[in-house]
């Protein structure tokens, strides 16, 4: 299984904020279109998209955020932000993500660049969680 990094707060929105967009400079590979990935929440905060996280939830950003493995979600695809109305889309390349799946707890797990292999005993664990 596959997993991406997301700075925080970007991360957690994906399971209690519905963002159902994740924008990247670069498209996803055909072979994840489909597919389920792991949720990665990294060490970095990104504070300078403060004002757009409470415009977009109505919420000022959590005191907790969560960092490692948070879940998982389907990569269902891909957009651009004209030809989409979800309000998480900026671009350039607009990942589309659904049934996003949360762990009751996060996996401790060091973060990469770009998608990365889950490692084996946690991919064991990420293959056994159903949607409620």
């Amino acid at each position: 299984m596959k997993a991406l990094t997301l700075k925080r707060p970007w991360s957690i929105a994906v399971y209690r904020y519905g963002k159902d967009i994740e924008n990247r400079s670069w498209l996803p590979p055909a072979r994840i279109i489909g597919q389920t990935i792991a949720i990665h929440s990294g060490a970095m905060i990104e504070y300078d998209g403060a004002d757009f996280f409470e415009k977009v939830t109505g919420e000022k950003i959590p005191d907790e955020l969560p960092m490692g493995i948070l879940g998982t979600a389907v990569v269902a695809g891909y957009t651009t932000p004209e030809k989409t109305k979800s309000p998480w889309a900026f671009g350039p390349f607009c990942w589309v993500l659904k049934d996003p799946i949360l762990l009751d707890e996060p996996i401790e797990c060091k973060g990469k660049l770009g998608l990365w292999n889950v490692p084996e005993e946690y991919e064991r664990i990420l293959r056994k969680l159903k949607a409620p």
